[in-house]
């Protein structure tokens, strides 16, 4: 065999094997709702999540944000800064108060998939901390102490339609009454 037809073959086994190997990784196959990077378009309030144009609440690193992780994750949906000036929060902002006699409002109806914003307040001198208990919402959870101005959560509903309750998470503050739910539709 003659020199250049044996380079030839060996270039074209190299070839196959990368090809090979890339397809093993998956490096050839459509990336996921995660993995895609959407480009921001807006913040509702500082610090929070941004939406993208495609209505998908994101990550500083334009990720698809996931709500089934821990609160605060690099991954999450992330709180506002506070919030001291309303008039900058979404005007289909869902005004959460949490108190001592409960969780005002008790119950919202938001869309399935829906980029759902909840502007989330102490009504009372107490510290209060704001969770769903369905593990698919646990990253959606904002903390508020008294005296504290409101914070925002952006996050996307859930596409799966049903009742998702809520509470405050300091204990003993469900048993009095520190409950609701949102429905989705």
């Amino acid at each position: 065999m003659e020199k250049k037809t044996i380079i030839w073959i060996i270039f074209a086994v190299v070839v196959i094997a990368i090809v090979v190997a890339l397809a093993i990784t998956g490096s050839f196959s459509e990336p996921t709702q995660q993995e895609q990077t959407y480009k921001p378009s807006n913040v509702a309030a500082p610090g929070a999540s941004a939406v993208s144009v495609e209505g998908v609440v994101v990550t500083p690193e334009g990720k698809a944000a996931r709500n089934d992780v821990a609160p605060m994750s690099p991954e999450a949906p992330q709180e506002s800064l506070p919030i001291t000036d309303k008039a900058s929060v979404p005007s289909e902002a869902i005004d959460i108060k949490i108190s001592a006699t409960g969780i005002t409002p008790s119950q919202f109806t938001v869309k399935a998939g829906a980029v759902t914003h909840l502007l989330v307040s102490a009504g009372d001198s107490g510290t209060h901390l704001f969770m769903f208990d369905d593990p698919s919402l646990s990253a959606v959870a904002v903390g508020v102490g008294p005296g504290d101005p409101a914070r925002l959560i952006t996050f996307n509903a859930p596409t799966k339609k049903g009742t998702y309750a809520y509470h405050c998470d300091v204990p003993g503050h469900p048993g009095r009454g520190e409950v609701g739910k949102m429905i989705v539709e």
